[in-house]
């Protein structure tokens, strides 16, 4: 207020300074920018002043600017986050779709398998062929020990050459996958006394791991090309000669080097070596010797762990899953009836496993398939009969069966090398035809 009656002051001054003072005059010029001084050093402070609280009112405005720039960021993350955490939720949802759909996608292969099985089963001499192959299996398995599922496979295909089978590896190794499952539930009430639970809780999660890995890749395998399914046949071939090449083994260092267990009149070599799937024995007496679960070493637990992972693999791929078991009980010489006990009632659990699953998947069909179903359980149970109820040489026995399965072998590998080289000429022919076609007349 001081500040603005000086001003007008001065003003008044220099007006009454201006009509005092003529124009042109250097005292009056003098004194006016005497008094223009004055006014500018009063107008100083003002400014000065006015310039303090500008920079208050600016340093107030950026604070609260930069208030509600952090309340701002804070809202952004706070977006941010919700919106990963939507984005996590729906990636989840759309794993578990993946999921889903890989499963449903599995299962819709699998109707290939039981394609298979139905097409079998409407042949009345497959099906019936079929229950023959299993009661010779069972006999064999009982008789002598040899594995069941070895004689099924190539029994299987050497029927395929007199059109009594279809011969086909995959097609048996189906069969033997949803109902090769009688006889290791007679051999598990048979032992039952023998078994040993902690065993069978240590070797069921692992083969049931290694079978479901096996049976995946069998789904795979019927969905696969001509070449694949060849190669498959070859991998089948190769593995009968190798179960033939080892009963010759134990047959072989049996005579020439017979054991103390033996000389007792204790377990032969391929009487404790379970095979593919395990014999129902002739009598439950307990060995003398054999190393049990409660006297086993570490080396002993991870072999043992290791080949029931193998053997459900090579089971659920191609039904021949008892060369692991022949190698171990070769290598560790377990107490048998313990081991056929625990084996059995280990099968029996895998399948109660997988025989839902099989349902679910739709590999089996019951309407469908009934008369196959009926033929191969009837042939399970009356070749188990029987075996348990005869008395056979066992080494004559081995022997024939031996050429049986080496002969199927050779079937398998010359058929899937034939496929092979038929697979291979196709391009080259295609190749040809094209470039005939192509060439000017």
């Amino acid at each position: 207020m001081f500040l603005a009656v000086l001003t007008m002051a001065n003003a008044q001054t220099t007006l009454g300074a201006d009509s005092a003072c003529p124009s042109g005059s250097d005292s009056c010029d003098a004194g006016l920018s005497l008094i223009q001084k004055k006014a500018r050093k009063l107008e100083n402070p003002r400014k000065e002043a006015e310039h303090k609280t500008q920079k208050v009112d600016d340093k107030h405005n950026i604070g609260a600017f930069e208030a509600m720039m952090s309340t701002d960021a804070s809202l952004i993350e706070t977006e941010k986050g919700r919106r990963t955490g939507r984005a996590e939720f729906f990636q989840m949802s759309a794993n578990r779709r993946n999921g889903w759909t890989r499963s449903l996608g599995l299962k819709s292969k699998a109707a290939a398998i039981r394609h298979r099985l139905n097409g079998i089963a409407e042949k009345w001499h497959y099906s019936f062929a079929a229950g023959i192959i299993f009661v010779l299996s069972a006999v064999s398995s009982a008789a002598v020990g040899f594995g069941g599922a070895v004689i099924f496979t190539a029994l299987w295909r050497l029927g395929g050459i007199f059109d009594f089978t279809d011969g086909d590896a995959l097609s048996g190794a189906a069969i033997l996958l949803v109902l090769n499952h009688v006889t290791v539930v007679g051999m598990a009430l048979l032992l039952r006394n023998y078994t040993s639970w902690p065993c069978v809780a240590w070797a069921l999660p692992s083969i049931c791991v290694g079978y479901g890995l096996g049976t995946c890749l069998l789904i795979v395998a019927f969905n696969a090309s001509e070449a694949s399914q060849a190669y498959y046949a070859l991998a089948v071939g190769g593995m009968l000669l190798f179960v033939a090449s080892f009963q010759i083994f134990l047959l072989s260092r049996q005579r020439a080097q017979p054991s103390e267990r033996q000389k007792s009149g204790a377990t032969e070599p391929h009487e404790s070596s379970p095979l593919v799937h395990p014999e129902v024995p002739v009598e439950q007496k307990k060995a003398d010797s054999g190393m049990t679960w409660e006297s086993r070493s570490v080396s002993f637990t991870v072999a043992f762990v290791l080949c029931r992972l193998f053997q459900g693999f090579f089971s659920g791929l191609t039904g021949l899953g008892g060369w692991p078991a022949m190698t171990f009980a070769l290598v560790f010489q377990p107490e048998k009836n313990e081991f056929r006990a625990t084996q059995g009632v280990m099968l029996t659990g895998l399948a109660l496993v997988f025989v839902p699953l099989f349902f679910w998947f739709g590999i089996l069909d019951p309407m469908a398939q009934w008369p196959l179903l009926v033929s191969c359980i009837m042939g399970q149970i009356l070749g188990s009969i029987i075996g348990t109820g005869i008395s056979l040489d066992q080494d004559t026995w081995l022997l024939w069966l031996v050429g049986v399965v080496v002969g199927a072998a050779i079937i398998f590998v010359v058929g899937a090398v034939v496929s092979l080289s038929a697979l291979q000429a196709l391009p080259a022919t295609s190749t040809a035809r094209a470039a005939l076609a192509a060439a000017p007349l």
